[in-house]
């Protein structure tokens, strides 16, 4: 399981992912459709693990959508990862 989180640091508290739950769900289905995601406030969570290119497919599409793509970091960059097990969490870029 893998969670995502906005990179921007002003944005990664300040915008609620909520209010994009059908549009992340959307597009991770589109990648993945047999993925389970959960959408929380600062972050949302996709099982199992997307490997490196669903992962960048999945970044590159939200990107595209204007009210997430403004938060884009200079590389551009919408999202850092974690590898997310039961209980505990491990950070990667």
């Amino acid at each position: 399981m893998r969670r995502y989180k906005l990179a921007s640091r002003e944005a990664k508290y300040l915008v609620n992912l909520k209010e994009y739950s059908t549009l992340i769900l959307t597009v991770v289905h589109e990648i993945m459709p047999q993925a389970v995601v959960t959408v929380e406030e600062h972050s949302y969570t996709v099982h199992p693990t997307p490997n490196r290119s669903e992962a960048i497919r999945i970044g590159r599409k939200l990107s595209k959508v204007n009210a997430l793509g403004r938060h884009c970091i200079s590389i551009p960059k919408l999202f850092n990862s974690t590898e997310v097990s039961y209980g505990k969490e491990k950070r990667n870029g």
